[in-house]
């Protein structure tokens, strides 16, 4: 490893350890696809890939409501997303076993049970985006005609101080649940807040803003919410098709998925999603390849003897010589078979 530490400046020695994880992750990615693929699984709910952790029984929970009305945590002057019914402004409160919202309309309260929230974000509001709290859960419930399983408390400030105001309402709450954890073990599901955000457009021209943390990739203000976690990503695409911009695909691990595309993000910003895909173990490929990729999974998918047999995600041509070259590569000649 001394080729590595001796590299000119920190930025360099950083870029090149970069480099070769994401060459040991090129090996991992491929052996993890095929022992999939030759197994007959073209998705992730195998024994290969399943996560206990994730499962939650379907049915209900009741909530169980505070005793004492002083133990009640609430936020208050909060609406709720997606809407329901005429949209009126209510209160979250957090009791022994779940969240409550209910407003002063004639619409029922919504219970969320604690257990069912596979995670929940907070995102601090500013001039484009209100200050918001986010729920994502394992199993979909009905608010109104519609089922879901992304919740969305927003604060509806506009002006800059009902926005800090909104802010600081919405930390408290954050803070004093979080505490209420060491009490009461069925919280398991900490809150996130962004890691790193950058702009982006859906493929209908949406602008949008995303965000990554440390275990998901994140869009929580449009119409749709995007809540994906990292291990369930089986690898990133990053295109430089036009000047100043890069186009993200993401293809999941279950390939019966379509693939995610964001497009038209700023090329300042790729050295810090690049950053953060490492830090994460995502396998990303930067490249100016134009494909089209859910067609390219769906031959994947449908012959995928072919897809190992010609190199996996080599057969695209997709590292341009990137992680080959890297001092560890060069000096050491490659990987083992146990690297894998």
């Amino acid at each position: 490893m001394d080729a590595i530490y001796n590299a000119k400046n920190r930025e360099t020695y950083f870029e090149e350890m970069n480099r070769y994880n994401q060459t040991r992750l090129a090996h991992s990615v491929k052996f993890r696809t095929s022992c999939r693929l030759l197994r007959g699984h073209s998705g992730t709910e195998d024994a290969f890939n399943k996560k206990g952790d994730d499962v939650r029984p379907s049915s209900p929970v009741k909530l169980q409501l505070e005793i004492n009305v002083l133990d009640i945590i609430k936020l208050t002057d909060v609406a709720i997303y997606p809407k329901v019914g005429a949209q009126a402004m209510g209160s979250l409160e957090a009791h022994v076993n779940g969240f409550r919202y209910e407003t002063s309309s004639a619409q029922p309260h919504i219970d969320v049970a604690y257990e069912n929230i596979k995670c929940a974000f907070f995102r601090a509001g500013d001039d484009k985006i209100p200050p918001l709290l986010h729920l994502h859960l394992h199993n979909q419930i009905i608010l109104g005609t519609e089922e879901t399983n992304n919740i969305n408390f927003r604060s509806e400030a506009t002006l800059v101080g009902q926005i800090d105001e909104g802010n600081k309402d919405l930390q408290d709450f954050v803070d004093k649940v979080t505490n209420m954890w060491d009490s009461k073990p069925i919280l398991t599901n900490l809150f996130e807040s962004s890691e790193y955000e950058f702009h982006g457009f859906f493929p209908t021209k949406v602008r949008a803003v995303f965000a990554l943390t440390s275990r998901f990739l994140v869009e929580l203000v449009e119409t749709n919410p995007i809540v994906v976690k990292l291990d369930e990503i089986e690898i990133v695409n990053l295109a430089q098709l036009r000047p100043n911009e890069i186009d993200m695909t993401v293809v999941f691990g279950d390939f019966s998925r379509d693939v995610l595309e964001i497009n038209s993000i700023p090329l300042e910003s790729l050295a810090e999603i690049k950053h953060c895909l490492n830090y994460a173990n995502v396998k990303y490929y930067q490249n100016e390849r134009d494909l089209n990729w859910n067609e390219e999974v769906k031959k994947f998918r449908d012959s995928p003897q072919k897809f190992i047999m010609e190199g996996g995600w080599e057969s695209l041509n997709l590292e341009a010589g990137d992680a080959s070259d890297c001092f560890y590569w060069e000096e050491y000649g490659g990987l083992d078979e146990e690297d894998w």
